[in-house]
């Protein structure tokens, strides 16, 4: 590899940010857990999508899905009750004019098929609503990240990439 090449890459490594997401994939009855996200601005807004939040500094990514539960859906999880079944990396901030990517989410998808008390939207000023689907009826404004992850999942298909 060339001197120019190879700082060209370690220039774009420098300011590409990874951010480290779980999703939760919650099923009941052969229906599956759905919020409408409505924060103007971030992903998947307007779209129904899989209850779910960032890993913080501190936590591991079953320790992430105990809390988000907790936090956004009031439901007790433990870590023990969590699987990990399919991981993605998505190029969510890319500058095409600089042929740039500033972010990388790396998202862990959680099914969790256990656990305590009734889901309920607490975070109402982040989500709009907060409802079970018919696992084979989604709403039509799924986000497809998450629609086509559950295929991945059906299938048994553990990584992805997306945004290239």
């Amino acid at each position: 590899m060339n001197a120019k090449l190879l700082k060209e890459n370690s220039m774009s490594l420098d300011i590409c940010k990874v951010v480290t997401g779980v999703a939760l994939i919650l099923k009941r009855a052969g229906k599956l857990l759905l919020y409408k996200r409505n924060i103007k601005g971030k992903i998947a807004f307007g779209s129904f999508a899989l209850p779910g939040g960032t890993v913080e500094n501190d936590e591991t990514v079953k320790r992430t899905a105990c809390r988000e539960a907790a936090e956004e859906i009031g439901i007790g999880i433990k870590e023990k009750d969590v699987s990990i079944v399919h991981i993605t990396r998505l190029r969510e901030k890319y500058d095409v004019s600089k042929n740039q990517t500033n972010q990388i989410l790396m998202l862990y998808f959680a099914e969790v098929n256990k656990w305590v008390g009734e889901p309920q939207n607490l975070e109402p000023h982040k989500h709009s609503e907060l409802a079970w689907f018919d696992i084979k009826e989604l709403p039509q404004n799924l986000f497809p990240l998450n629609e086509q992850v559950l295929c991945y999942v059906d299938r048994g298909v553990f990584y992805s990439e997306h945004g290239w």
